[in-house]
C-alpha cells in the first residue's frame, strides 16, 4: 500500500505521516567527510551481534572449524567506500563513506563473515561457492539475526528499511539482464531500459545513478543472485540425502565449517557431513 493509498483508506495524512516518519527513524550512519568515532562504535556494536549469533548458530557437533576460532574478534572502519572482506586473512573492513543502513548491515556483515570465516579458515572456496554461497547465507542466517537484532516495536521499519537496501541488487541485476536481451533498435537508449528495470524494484532518486554503469559493465550482481541460486540446489541435496523429507535446516555455513566448501555431491561427503553437524 502506497502512502496515497493509506491516505485514502484512512481518510488522513496523520497514518501516512507517522509511518514515514517511523521509517526515517531507522538508523543511518556514515556519508561524513571523516569516521564519527559514535558511527564506529555501531559498526563494533553490529559486528559483536553478528559474531556472537554466528558462535552460537555453528558450533555445535563434531565441526572441523568453529567461528569462534576462525572469525576475527573485531573490524576495521574506515571512509573508504562499501563493506569488503580480505582473501588473504580474512580481516573486514567497513567504509563508511557512503551512507550505511543499520539493519542491513547486519545483513551484510553476515555475508563478510562466511568471506572471512572460509579465507581465514584457510578453505579456499571457487565459483558459487565464493559469492552464492555468502549470498544464499545472508539471505538465511543474515535475516535471522536481523529479526532476532531488532527492538521489537521497530521490527517491521528494520524489515521494511533492509528490503528497501536489498532491492538495489535485484535491480541491478535486472538492469544487467535488460541490456543484455535488447538489441537497441533505433532511437532506444540501453541506459534508459536499464534504468526503468531498476525503478519497477523500487530503485528511485540518486540510487539509480550508478544503474547505467553497472548494468553495462560486468554482471557483479547478477552473478551473486546466480550463484545464490546454484549453491542453494547444493545445500539442499545434502540437505535431502542426509535425511530425506526432513529440513534440517543446513545452509553455508554448516558446509563450511565442516571443511565442505567446494563439495562434490558425493556419499561420502554426506556421510561426513551427518557426523560433522552430529545429526
Amino acid at each position: 500500500m502506497t502512502k496515497d493509498e493509506l491516505t485514502v483508506q484512512t481518510g488522513s495524512l496523520d497514518a501516512a505521516d507517522a509511518f514515514q516518519a517511523a521509517l526515517d527513524s531507522v538508523q543511518v550512519i556514515g556519508g561524513q567527510a571523516s569516521v564519527d568515532p559514535a558511527d564506529a562504535a555501531v559498526v563494533d556494536a553490529v559486528w559483536a551481534t553478528v559474531r556472537a549469533e554466528l558462535v552460537a548458530r555453528y558450533s555445535g557437533g563434531n565441526r572441523t572449524l568453529l567461528p569462534d576460532a576462525v572469525l576475527p574478534q573485531t573490524v576495521t572502519v574506515d571512509n573508504s567506500y562499501g563493506i569488503r572482506t580480505s582473501g588473504a586473512d580474512g580481516s573486514i573492513t567497513v567504509g563508511l563513506g557512503l551512507p550505511q543502513n543499520v539493519p542491513l548491515m547486519h545483513i551484510i556483515m553476515t555475508h563478510e563473515a562466511l568471506h572471512s570465516f572460509d579465507f581465514a579458515g584457510g578453505l579456499y572456496p571457487v565459483g558459487t561457492a565464493i559469492e552464492g554461497a555468502a549470498s544464499l547465507t545472508e539471505h538465511g542466517a543474515g535475516w535471522d539475526i536481523l529479526r532476532a537484532s531488532a527492538p521489537p516495536a521497530e521490527l517491521p521499519f528494520w524489515i521494511l528499511s533492509a528490503v528497501a537496501g536489498d532491492a538495489r541488487r535485484y535491480g541491478i541485476s535486472d538492469g544487467t539482464l535488460a541490456v543484455i536481451q535488447t538489441d537497441c533498435p533505433a532511437g532506444t537508449d540501453s541506459a534508459v531500459i536499464a534504468t526503468d528495470a531498476a525503478a519497477a524494484w523500487g530503485m528511485q532518486g540518486g540510487a539509480l545513478a550508478e544503474v547505467p554503469v553497472r548494468s553495462h559493465f560486468g554482471t557483479q550482481f547478477l552473478s551473486y543472485l546466480a550463484g545464490q541460486y546454484a549453491y542453494q540446489d547444493v545445500v539442499a541435496w545434502f540437505d535431502e540425502q542426509i535425511e530425506p523429507g526432513v529440513d534440517n535446516g543446513i545452509d553455508p555455513f554448516d558446509l563450511s565449517s565442516c571443511g565442505m566448501t567446494n563439495p562434490g555431491r558425493t556419499q561420502a561427503e554426506v556421510d561426513a557431513l551427518r557426523v560433522c553437524l552430529g545429526l
